[in-house]
């Protein structure tokens, strides 16, 4: 087992693929178009299946004295994003730990917001520990491990190491869940949905492949991990 010797295994990792999305209106008029983070697209089929892919991040271009949107070289991944909203309640939770359900997780994905309380709105983005020698009392930081029953787990700080969790606070996580190096080379996308303009104008898309998936890999096997753990 991993956890008892230190070491998070490697999870499933997306691939990336490319492209080119121009998106065409009827005018000139200037404005903006976002591709939002999720906004999907399908691709041919490898095997006979086809797969979905995700924007990760909101993408914005703007245009004026043009009728195209376009957005060059979207990295655009393999996956479904999933999001867990969870409540902290010390009592019955005083490590503050929280699995997260899903087995296929590409934890380089994984995003964690984080709301004081119900009546406090503000939130903040918690990163991830890479080395706790850059960690302070105050750093809004969750760490990363896997469970016995080869779930990935988030915990957070206890104000010596990272800021410990408000008592009601409430934890949002989100990730891409991934095939890993089944769709290596998916290509050739398709969109889902429609694209509005800042205008409220339509589009028709037009999508170049630019470079096929690729990066995908499987999760680390137990012989992986014995080679790779610290003795």
């Amino acid at each position: 087992h991993a956890k008892t010797l230190g070491y998070t295994p490697h999870s499933k990792t997306s691939p990336t693929a490319t492209i080119t999305l121009t998106a065409n209106v009827a005018n000139l008029h200037a404005g903006t178009c976002t591709v939002e983070e999720g906004y999907s697209f399908l691709s041919d089929q490898i095997d006979g299946k086809s797969y979905n892919f995700v924007v990760l991040e909101d993408t914005t271009v703007t245009k004026s004295n043009t009728s195209q949107y376009v957005f060059k070289d979207l990295a655009i991944n393999e996956g479904q994003i999933v999001t867990n909203q969870f409540g902290y309640v010390e009592a019955s939770n005083p490590k503050s730990i929280f699995t997260l359900p899903d087995k296929n997780i590409d934890t380089t994905t994984i995003k964690v917001v984080v709301q004081p309380n119900l009546s406090n709105t503000t939130t903040s983005t918690y990163s991830k520990v890479n080395d706790v020698l850059n960690v302070n009392n105050t750093s809004d930081v969750y760490f990363l491990q896997e469970n016995r029953d080869g779930n990935f787990e988030i915990y957070f700080g206890n104000d010596s190491v990272g800021r410990k969790l408000n008592d009601g606070a409430t934890i949002t996580v989100s990730y891409l869940v991934t095939n890993g190096i089944a769709s290596n080379k998916a290509n050739n996308f398709v969109q889902k949905t429609s694209l509005t303009d800042s205008n409220g104008d339509a589009t028709s898309l037009v999508i170049l492949p630019v470079s096929a998936a690729a990066g995908g890999s499987d999760k680390e096997t137990v012989d992986s991990i014995k080679f790779s753990a610290p003795n």
